[in-house]
C-alpha cells in the first residue's frame, strides 16, 4: 500500500515508547491498539515484536545498500552494455541468493 514504509517507522516509533513508557495507557498507542490480538496477543509483546523486526531489518538493509552500492560503483566503470547487464544479473542473484 501507499507509504508502507512510512507505517513501518511510525509502528516502530510507536513500540519504542510504548516500551519506554512506565505506565502505558493503549490510548495514547494508536497503532498498537489496532493491531494488538491480530499479530501479537498483548500490546507488550507487540510492541516488542515491532521494536525486535526493525532490529533485524536494519542488518538486512545494511548488507542490501552494501550490495547495491557496491553494483553502482562497477556499472560506473563498465565499459559496455553487456558488462552493465552482467553486474546486474550477480547483484540480484546476490540479494535472491
Amino acid at each position: 500500500i501507499p507509504a508502507q514504509e512510512m507505517i513501518y517507522l511510525a509502528k516502530e516509533a510507536e513500540a519504542v515508547r510504548y516500551l519506554a513508557d512506565p505506565a502505558p495507557d493503549l490510548a495514547n498507542y494508536p497503532m498498537i491498539s489496532a493491531e494488538v490480538g491480530l499479530t501479537a496477543p498483548t500490546a507488550y509483546e507487540l510492541a516488542q515484536l515491532w521494536v525486535n523486526m526493525s532490529d533485524l531489518w536494519r542488518g538486512i538493509a545494511a548488507q542490501i545498500e552494501t550490495w547495491r552500492l557496491g553494483a553502482i560503483a562497477q556499472i560506473e566503470t563498465a565499459a559496455d552494455v553487456a558488462t552493465v547487464d552482467a553486474i546486474v544479473a550477480a547483484a540480484l542473484a546476490t540479494l535472491e541468493g
